[in-house]
């Protein structure tokens, strides 16, 4: 294993960390109606981080909260690691192969 493919390797691996810990996560915004008097709830979606996530899903069940819409989505989540994995696969072995193939020496027969 040389250095690049450590590197890669590396780089691999910290990316699914960052992932476990800002997984993607459909999240409520609240803002403010142009009347001043009313708020408006949008339902985003991005990296939110995973302590947050859990701590407002587990508000999300307390009686009259209607901000109950904070959850992770499971599916593009796994389905960004497994990007992650199949592209440090593949850069891995490319690292890893020969840039070349060596020349055969001309007149051995």
């Amino acid at each position: 294993m040389n250095t690049t493919q450590k590197l890669i390797l590396a780089g691999g691996v910290a990316l699914l960390i960052i992932l476990a810990l800002f997984p993607y996560t459909s999240y409520s915004v609240k803002e403010q109606g142009a009347d001043a008097k009313s708020v408006r709830s949008t339902v985003r979606w991005g990296f939110q981080p995973i302590w947050v996530t859990f701590a407002e899903s587990e508000k999300a069940t307390m009686p009259g909260n209607p901000f109950d819409d904070w959850m992770i989505a499971w599916p593009a989540t796994l389905g960004i690691a497994l990007i992650v994995v199949i592209a440090t696969v593949v850069a891995y072995a490319r690292a890893g192969a020969p840039s070349e193939k060596p020349s055969r020496a001309s007149g051995a027969t």
